[in-house]
């Protein structure tokens, strides 16, 4: 038999034996169904070797009671080790996690990417942000998703990552549930159009989760077969204090995070105390350290290290994990944070491949571009860096220009969709193609005007269905000129965002974009800085797009208004970073452009550089 026919026999024969013990064995049916449904989901992942074990049943339910015991015990624990080879937890079947640093130490190696950073290279280069998730996507304050249906099977598969990274964000009840959303229903409830039909073994792992009469439960609020319940704790055992955000200003650590909470306005902010240079740089000194910050401006402490030049730059969906990146000399390496335990663990990655984000739903796994010869290709590795596959590939001719030999840097892009089936990608020399994420283009999306040949690279999701795409637009006004465009993933017609903009001296580049209430904003370089900085264009200006197209500057109160861009937009407001003092001081408000008002979420002390990357919930 295939393997995918041989994991359904498997599954159909033993999933009622499995999640009967695993209700016996904790009386708890809600999150031992939990534990059992991403047991299985790894024992599909890893199918090819966990078919050879003498006895999977019993890896399945030893890595159901593993996860459980994470779960129930403190939030990203270890639990104790597991007798059965491949067990969830470890990166390597049968072998210790690889890499793996003891809290408190601190890799020397970490990661680059996509996110919103302050400092550091080119305006224009800190702009191309692949992976950043728009406000469209993200799942309208629902808290981080738990997979609470049947339907969550296909998109937990849909990551096609490796184990799960290790330690979920659940406190000791379990995990948070998703009150009635799942993956595909996204911000203001809305549900994205249906696929007539899943592909592959994702479609073979959901409809054995639906035939075996129902009894492997998919999470809180599921179907539950008929007859004598399962055993339960009693209520009073059971009862939970009720999740709370801090007051803004408040400090917290890890274990006060109220992850049924976190979602949609959530900012993971990374924050330096080194003094800035006179041209706004980091000074070598200073501590720097990560917070989760909520949305009224309570923050809780996740991890510190002194100095270095370590980033913050992307997030997974299912909040757990953060991925930082770290520039070299001859390359950049990467990281994983634990934002449940602050471990840090790192990804041993060739030179020349460059990571640009977390794949979908739930950050199972990592998207990356690698750039060897005349050739790009688009790679999935799984969290302790092993290659999982690779997706699709982009020759260059000789005429292309724009080629950065041996790394792919700002001049590529990758999103995964939001169900994770998908995946969208391009470089600022080749046009965006539409790729399976089990391989295989559907289709190439063609946008007017991107030069000869054409140049996309897509920056984030404007909607369910629609890319935000920033494309060469050669001649207008400039040889050099980009343009933002929305790009419908079905193949229909694009629709410009922006003119085309940028001049050879560097000003007018658009970096990305976001709404609120309807209304686009965009952030494009110019002139405006701070007056120790160096000559050019260093600024960073927020504009709102009109109903005609042209744009018009937005103040942001108590900030500089030399170099501020906008993270995301949520309800009437914007997520922005904005410069806050000279020479380089850093904060990260709220932005109400209607009335023109601001709230301050972290602030820059004095002297300080304060906040050097921030990371919106969503970004994955």
């Amino acid at each position: 038999m295939s393997d995918p026919e041989s994991f359904d026999a498997f599954y159909a024969r033993t999933v009622r034996s499995v999640t009967g013990q695993m209700r016996a064995l904790t009386g708890d049916a809600e999150d031992a169904d939990q534990a059992v449904r991403e047991a299985y989901a790894r024992a599909f992942q890893q199918w090819y070797e966990v078919s050879g074990y003498r006895d999977a049943e019993g890896w399945v339910l030893d890595s159901a009671r593993d996860i459980y015991r994470r779960a129930a015990g403190s939030p990203g624990g270890s639990g104790a080790s597991s007798p059965w080879p491949g067990a969830a937890g470890s990166s390597t079947p049968g072998q210790p996690e690889a890499g793996r640093q003891q809290p408190g130490s601190w890799p020397g190696t970490a990661s680059p990417g996509p996110g919103i950073s302050a400092l550091g290279g080119s305006p224009a280069g800190d702009g191309q942000l692949p992976g950043r998730d728009g406000p469209q996507a993200a799942f309208g304050g629902q808290g981080i998703p738990s997979n609470g249906s049947a339907n969550n099977a296909t998109s937990v598969l849909a990551d096609q990552g490796g184990a799960e990274p290790a330690g979920p964000p659940w406190g000791p009840g379990g995990p948070p549930g998703r009150r009635g959303l799942l993956p595909s229903q996204l911000s203001s409830g809305k549900t994205l159009s249906s696929r007539k039909a899943l592909t592959g073994t994702v479609a073979v792992i959901a409809v054995a989760c639906l035939a075996v009469g129902g009894y492997l439960v998919f999470g809180r609020g599921s179907h539950r077969p008929g007859g004598t319940a399962a055993p339960r704790a009693s209520a009073t055992a059971r009862a939970k204090p009720k999740a709370h955000m801090l007051p803004a200003g408040k400090i917290g650590g890890r274990a006060a995070i109220p992850w049924s909470l976190v979602g949609t306005g959530w900012t993971l902010a990374e924050v330096s105390s080194a003094q800035p240079t006179a041209d706004g740089g980091p000074g070598n000194s200073g501590t720097s350290a990560i917070y989760l910050v909520d949305p009224k401006g309570g923050r809780y402490a996740i991890r510190s290290w002194p100095g270095g030049s370590t980033t913050l730059f992307a997030w997974s969906g299912n909040g757990a994990q953060a991925l930082l990146r770290t520039p070299g000399s001859n390359s950049t390496t990467y990281s994983l944070l634990s934002l449940t335990t602050g471990q840090v663990t790192s990804m041993p990655l060739a030179a020349d491949v460059t990571v640009v984000g977390f794949t979908r739903p739930l950050g199972l796994a990592i998207l990356a571009v690698k750039v060897h010869g005349n050739r790009a290709e688009l790679q999935r590795y799984n969290p302790s860096g092993t290659l999982q596959a690779t997706i699709a590939k982009l020759a260059r001719k000789a005429t292309q220009p724009g080629w950065q030999p041996g790394s792919c840097g700002s001049d590529c892009g990758a999103l995964s969709s939001p169900d994770g089936v998908t995946d969208i990608w391009g470089t600022t020399w080749n046009e965006m193609q539409l790729v399976s994420n089990l391989g295989g283009v559907i289709r190439r999306l063609r946008v007017p005007g991107s030069g000869k040949p054409p140049a996309c690279a897509p920056l984030s999701w404007w909607n369910s269905q629609t890319v935000l795409a920033n494309c060469a637009s050669p001649g207008q006004p400039s040889a050099v000129s980009d343009r933002l465009w929305l790009v419908p993933v079905d193949g229909s017609t694009p629709t410009p965002l922006t003119s085309g903009s940028g001049v050879p001296s560097g000003a007018d580049f658009n970096v990305t974009a976001a709404q609120a209430n309807g209304t686009a904003y965009v952030t494009q370089t110019s002139f405006n800085q701070c007056p120790s900085s160096p000559s050019g264009p260093g600024g960073l200006d927020i504009l709102q797009v009109q109903p005609g197209g042209g744009l018009s500057t937005v103040g942001v109160p108590g900030s500089t208004n030399t170099r501020n861009t906008v993270l995301d937009g949520v309800g009437s407001r914007l997520l922005v970073l904005a410069q806050t003092q000279c020479p380089g001081s850093y904060s990260l408000l709220w932005l109400d452009p209607g009335s023109s008002t601001g709230q301050t979420l972290l602030s820059a002390p004095s002297g300080e550089l304060g906040v050097t990357a921030a990371v919106p919930y969503g970004t994955w």
